[in-house]
């Protein structure tokens, strides 16, 4: 079960502005990660991405063409895409095809929305504690959703080089060494298509795109209950909540701090 690969982009984008708290850099990233699940998901035969996944402790750059997208019950969905290069060391044609079965497809749309209002309220200046405390919810959530099955296959064919060879010639040649050519055709080492890139991926790409990477979350909310109110006093109650995920919580303390 992989986070999904084709939103991995937008997804890593948003996630490291939600560590941040960037405010403006969250509402910016989480308009394009919607705009992108919801291009996606009714996209058929047009959308491209660039397809990101951690293999082995790698971070793999693919680009894909999506080439079907089916709905069943629930918001569930199967997105089929396909992606080829040129494998010029071994002189073959490789053709990658793969399959995403995608459990919360249109959850992960839905959850992108109200992720966007609630960071649409904060910027607006909404300073409710408890917006964080759902932000972080909804959060959680999107990383669940954006989990997917995939199946993949390979093929491969020997690609077919009908080079011509330029005339013979005592002049030193002046073409690059490794390309072959003339104004009949060519051989070239440079293809056309974009293999796939391997890299190493950065703590945040390593968080948000491992679905076994669980980490401890605690959300806080503090709220504020009128208790007596007249001319002379106020007398209230502070009640602090706390939900744990992923911890073994066996003691909180709490400081207050404040005059009155």
């Amino acid at each position: 079960m992989l986070a999904s690969t084709l939103l991995a982009e937008e997804w890593v984008n948003f996630y490291k502005a939600y560590l941040e708290r960037n405010s403006t850099e969250l509402e910016e990233s989480i308009e394009v990660l919607s705009s992108r699940t919801y291009a996606l998901l009714t996209s058929h035969s047009s959308f491209k991405a660039r397809a990101e996944l951690l293999r082995n402790g790698s971070l793999i750059l693919r680009h894909e063409t999506v080439t079907g997208v089916d709905f069943y019950s629930n918001g569930f969905a199967v997105i089929k895409t396909s992606s080829d290069y040129d494998d010029w060391r071994n002189l073959k044609k490789v053709t990658v095809t793969d399959t995403y079965y995608w459990p919360a497809a249109l959850r992960t749309y839905n959850l992108t929305r109200q992720v966007y209002v609630i960071v649409m309220a904060m910027n607006q200046g909404n300073d409710n504690p408890e917006l964080w405390w759902i932000l972080n919810q909804k959060v959680d959530e999107l990383k669940e959703a954006l989990k997917v099955y995939v199946s993949e296959s390979v093929t491969e064919k020997p690609l077919k080089i009908k080079p011509s060879l330029p005339p013979i010639s005592i002049e030193p040649p002046k073409q690059p060494i490794g390309t072959l050519s003339s104004s009949g055709g060519s051989l070239s080492t440079q293809s056309t298509s974009e293999a796939p890139t391997t890299l190493k991926p950065t703590e945040v790409e390593r968080k948000t795109l491992d679905p076994y990477t669980q980490e401890g979350i605690l959300n806080a909310g503090v709220s504020v209950i009128p208790v007596e109110v007249t001319d002379s006093f106020i007398q209230y109650q502070v009640v602090v909540s706390m939900k744990a995920k992923n911890n073994v919580v066996t003691d909180v303390r709490i400081s207050v701090h404040g005059t009155g």
